[in-house]
Parts: structure tokens; C-alpha cells; sequence
């Protein structure tokens, strides 16, 4: 019989999931038997006392809402996080770098991040 592989321990969760945040890479894990692939935002302690993770689900990965959207993701329900090399360019419209629910922040995209469509003239200004 062969061993399973060795999940990563529980305290390097966090250091990859912030390294995520900062770097914008998109997080691939499984949870609640069903694989995710989500643009991280923000990662703490939520008021309940839980480590969690605010993050865009993207969007293709869902009957319910094929645009994506915002999910609140449990630290010690996420199973096989790993990393992606793909990237985001910005935080998603709604996110909030001070979302009240949070009452510690370990990781999050900075606040002054553009969360809207973002605009380039072709032409110069007058």
C-alpha cells in the first residue's frame, strides 16, 4: 500500500494563500468536494474566530452564476490549495479591504486597488 502524499501544514496555508494575494494568482483547492479556482482578495480571522479567505469564484465555474462572484472560503475546509501561475490584473467590483466581518487581516489586495472597469485614452488629454 502506498502513503498519501503530505498535505502542507496548517500554518504554511496562510503564508501561501497571502503570497497569493500579493502576487494576484489565482488559488485552485478543493472544497466541499468541489474544485474551485478563485481570485483572491483577502484572507484573516472572520468574527466567528475562523481563518477565512474573501475571494471571486471565477466566472465559467457555476450553473447558478456563470459571471462569477464573491465566496467566503473556511481555512480548514479548503483541501489541495495550490497556487496558479495565472494572475488577475485588479480587485473585483465590491471588494471591500475593510469588510467589518473581518476582525484580523493577514492578506489582502491593497486599498487603493481599482475595482472597477478601467479606462485608457488613446488620445492625449488637451
Amino acid at each position: 500500500m502506498s502513503a498519501l502524499p503530505a498535505l502542507p501544514a496548517l500554518p504554511a496555508l496562510p503564508a501561501l494563500i497571502c503570497d497569493a494575494i500579493a502576487a494576484r494568482q489565482l488559488l485552485m483547492f478543493a472544497y466541499r468536494d468541489v474544485v474551485r479556482i478563485v481570485e483572491p482578495h483577502l484572507y484573516g480571522l472572520n468574527s466567528a474566530g475562523h481563518e477565512s479567505l474573501s475571494a471571486w469564484l471565477r466566472p465559467g465555474l457555476n450553473r447558478s452564476n456563470p459571471d462569477g462572484w464573491w465566496r467566503t472560503y473556511l481555512r480548514t475546509e479548503m483541501r489541495d490549495v495550490q497556487r496558479l501561475d495565472e494572475t488577475f490584473a485588479r480587485a473585483r467590483p465590491g471588494y471591500n479591504p475593510d469588510d467589518e466581518r473581518m476582525t484580523r487581516v493577514d492578506g489582502a489586495l491593497p486599498s487603493g486597488e481599482p475595482t472597477g472597469p478601467q479606462f485608457v485614452r488613446d488620445d492625449p488629454a488637451p
